[in-house]
């Protein structure tokens, strides 16, 4: 734990009783890099609030107004989802400062049940929703500052990631379009579409990396500290899709291609089960280039 994230932690410990003191109110946590100890000055603190029953806007407006917080720029949200179980209830505020200079509190607040229900819809049912694993992912690792038991029992029901749904994951992701969009929109100096296609490739194969560890993919954010915790992956995988995506593409392309063909590889070791045998031909496969015109047709 960093200073930077005890500090944080200590703030948060504050906070949290304030919502607590409500009956239909089952956990508080906080999570993100704070909670894994990996906070910076960017850090701000992300808290969650888990409810019997919807919070009424008067109970989520009066911890901020009893801390005498400064109110966000973008105010009090419910969120709504196509998918029931993903609502919630957001906000943010600001302590010893306003928006410019003071301490971003957010505060997202969740249904238990609905909580229930993603657990649930990932590990009984291997939803591939990629915010569901995301909360999976995150509820591993809280820091709970009231609520241990309903928390414990989330941890638990997550555990890893359903062999069919990581193995899923690494055929969807090793199953690629032909990279040779790569080489096209570089050569054409379309740098956008380039960066793009480099980047979903990247992103791509990180995912493989988390399904193969068994583990839910948390999203891109803190790549490093996310592979610190993978025992399966390329050597040096994070510094070389780094280096890659800042490299020129002579020396990114070939890269790319390289740690497309080592995560391919770990694919086959420890999951040999998956079909992407023929992934690597369709990834490989370079679009021909026509220099001189055809001849006239018949």
């Amino acid at each position: 734990m960093n200073h930077a994230s005890q500090w944080r932690i200590d703030i948060a410990l504050d906070i949290a009783p304030h919502y607590a003191r409500y009956a239909h109110v089952e956990a508080v946590v906080v999570l993100g890099g704070v909670a894994r100890g990996w906070a910076d000055a960017y850090s701000d603190i992300d808290l969650v609030v888990y409810w019997r029953q919807p919070p009424t806007e008067a109970e989520r407006s009066s911890v901020s107004a009893a801390l005498g917080a400064h109110p966000g720029p973008f105010g009090d949200t419910f969120t709504s989802q196509p998918d029931p179980t993903l609502r919630y209830w957001w906000e943010e505020y600001y302590l010893g400062g306003d928006a410019q200079a003071g301490l971003k509190i957010d505060v997202g607040h969740h249904l238990s049940a609905d909580m229930d229900a993603v657990v649930e819809a990932v590990t009984q049912h291997h939803d591939p929703h990629a915010l569901k694993h995301e909360m999976l992912y995150s509820i591993k690792r809280v820091q709970t500052f009231y609520g241990d038991a309903r928390i414990n029992r989330w941890k638990q029901a997550a555990g890893m990631c359903p062999q069919p749904l990581a193995q899923r994951i690494v055929e969807e992701n090793l199953n690629l379009p032909p990279f040779w969009m790569a080489r096209a929109s570089a050569d054409r100096d379309d740098g956008l579409l380039y960066a793009r296609v480099l980047q979903e490739v990247c992103q791509r194969l990180l995912m493989v990396i988390v399904a193969l560890n068994r583990e839910y993919f948390p999203g891109v954010k803190r790549q490093a500290q996310l592979l610190a915790e993978m025992r399966i992956q390329p050597v040096s995988f994070h510094e070389r899709i780094n280096q890659a995506l800042r490299a020129n593409p002579d020396e990114a392309i070939p890269a790319v291609e390289q740690l497309y063909d080592e995560v391919f590889a770990l694919a086959r070791q420890h999951m040999p089960q998956a079909d992407i045998a023929a992934a690597p031909q369709r990834f490989h496969f370079q679009r021909p280039r026509l220099s001189a015109p055809l001849s006239r047709l018949p």
